[in-house]
């Protein structure tokens, strides 16, 4: 569409010439005086060229023994991740886009322009924090009841009965996969490379958001001189892992908008590695964790000395997502 009205921006420019050499031509033709005139104009050059391909969460990425799903299964861990809106995306332990997606901008307008670069991103994470899954005790009685050792509901919390005789009016849970996640916890590892193969941003740790890492990085190579920028920490005050990046950078004609901008091919991957302990020894833990909030499961997190329902956005995200928008303007 930007194209059409370039061309027709152009066209009536040449329009425009033309008529006015027509009317110099006419007031010439008044007197006896002879003289001609010539001129002309063509199209200037646009040719720019924003290029995506690839699938970052598609059907394409690497299976480890097949055990995609949303099965309820404690042994199975799924948790999904989205791109466009399409929540069919799955990723979970032992899975990885190792082609990734690709993404570049070329051409060398010979018009002034202004490029706009857009990125919303979202990663999965399990802040730090004492968590488990509240299962309700079966078979209790007064025999073989021990102290300290369930639990009872009282308004929002799990309370430890600390009492030495059974409550007969309570209802008792028990703590099972109980996990403490030392630092925050992001299992999906990304990772940004070059169009020369270079990775430019790939730490490899889970304790740091990669994805966030890697939208800076682009995020440098864009804002530039001039830059008009918006950039935003959990925009919609629920999700912590959220960002939204919005730079608007003037380009002067005739240059090469790969040289000015710096995305000549870029390819973004990830991988959630199946066992992370030997970086964390509470990797796998924290991947039930995730797994059991993905199939509903009653977990909680421990707060000063009772367990809580953990908030969405603030403990725990279950989605991850890259968005990324290029859109090139002519100037008028």
């Amino acid at each position: 569409m930007k194209k059409n009205k370039m061309m027709r921006v152009a066209s009536a420019l040449l329009v425009a010439v033309l008529m006015t050499t027509s009317v110099i031509s006419g007031t010439f033709a008044k007197y006896v005086t002879t003289d001609s005139a010539s001129d002309e104009a063509r199209v200037a050059k646009w040719g720019v060229v924003v290029d995506a391909s690839g699938s970052l969460y598609g059907e394409k990425y690497s299976n480890v023994d097949n055990k995609i799903t949303s099965s309820t299964d404690e042994n199975i861990i799924s948790v999904y991740g989205q791109q466009d809106l399409n929540l069919n995306k799955v990723v979970a332990p032992g899975t990885e886009s190792d082609l990734g997606f690709s993404f570049s901008i070329n051409g060398k307008p010979e018009v002034d322009n202004t490029v706009q670069v857009q990125m919303t991103i979202e990663n999965i994470f399990l802040a730090a924090g004492e968590y488990g899954v509240m299962v309700q005790a079966v078979g209790v009685t007064a025999e073989n009841y021990e102290a300290s050792t369930y639990y009872y509901k009282e308004s929002d919390k799990y309370v430890l009965d600390t009492a030495a005789t059974l409550t007969d009016a309570r209802v008792y849970y028990e703590l099972k996969d109980a996990v403490n996640v030392g630092t925050a916890y992001y299992p999906v590892v990304y990772k940004l490379t070059g169009i020369s193969g270079a990775t430019t941003d790939d730490d490899g740790t889970i304790a740091t958001d990669s994805l966030k890492e890697i939208a800076d990085t682009i995020f440098g190579k864009v804002n530039i001189s001039g830059a008009t920028v918006t950039k935003n920490a959990d925009p919609d005050g629920v999700i912590a892992s959220k960002y939204t990046y919005d730079v608007t950078v003037p380009v002067e004609q005739n240059l090469e908008l790969a040289d000015v901008l710096k995305l000549g091919g870029e390819t973004i991957s990830w991988e959630w590695a199946i066992d992370n302990t030997g970086t964390a020894t509470y990797a796998n833990g924290a991947d039930t964790i995730l797994g059991n909030l993905y199939a509903g499961k009653n977990v909680v997190v421990l707060n000063g000395s009772n367990y809580e329902l953990p908030t969405l956005g603030t403990h725990y995200n279950l989605k991850t997502s890259f968005s990324i928008t290029i859109t090139v303007t002519q100037v008028d």
